[in-house]
């Protein structure tokens, strides 16, 4: 069974979507663009999960990158890592290793643009305590929860919190969704 919750501030939506198992944490912007009849549009998420109680995987962070509508750089990424790390830190889980593999699609075709982008995916990873370990098909971010921190920035868009409190986060009642995670209602 799916517990959902979810804090708003202003045009956007923070949701926190669990199974018991996984996380979905996305950002949603409540306001409908100019030309279209959306009532949310899911600007970034999170999926990360455990694979068992010594190992949890981060999956990407979908809807930021170097092609992404000028979000890149914005601090949304950061807002879901540190609602993702709050959560983990709060359930008690100091000794969890968690990973990811670093994907490079979505970069550039340009190799100097390309360089770029992977550098600054290593330094925004880093920049929580993660290490950077390279293997053959993509490198890896490998830490303990211990070993990682918040990384404190502005709020994003200037109203949400960067690294919001999880008390802000209020259960809600995913049959007013229609099952949808990425709607919001009325």
């Amino acid at each position: 069974m799916h517990k959902w919750s979810e804090a708003r501030y202003g045009d956007y939506i923070l949701r926190v979507v669990h199974d018991g198992k996984n996380y979905h944490i996305l950002l949603l912007e409540t306001t409908p663009k100019v030309g279209t009849t959306k009532t949310s549009e899911e600007v970034v998420h999170l999926s990360a999960g455990f694979i068992s109680d010594e190992l949890f995987v981060i999956g990407d962070i979908q809807g930021n990158g170097y092609f992404s509508c000028g979000l890149k750089g914005k601090g949304i990424g950061t807002l879901l890592v540190n609602v993702m790390l709050s959560i983990l830190k709060k359930a008690g889980c100091g000794e969890t290793e968690v990973k990811g593999d670093l994907t490079h699609a979505g970069d550039p075709d340009e190799p100097t643009l390309a360089q770029k982008c992977k550098e600054d995916r290593e330094r925004f990873w880093q920049s929580f305590g993660f290490s950077i370990v390279p293997i053959p098909r993509c490198d890896q971010i490998r830490a303990k929860v211990k070993d990682l921190r918040v990384v404190s920035k502005p709020a994003v868009f200037g109203v949400v919190p960067n690294c919001p409190d999880l008390s802000d986060l209020q259960p809600i009642n995913r049959d007013d969704y229609g099952g949808d995670w990425f709607r919001f209602a009325k």
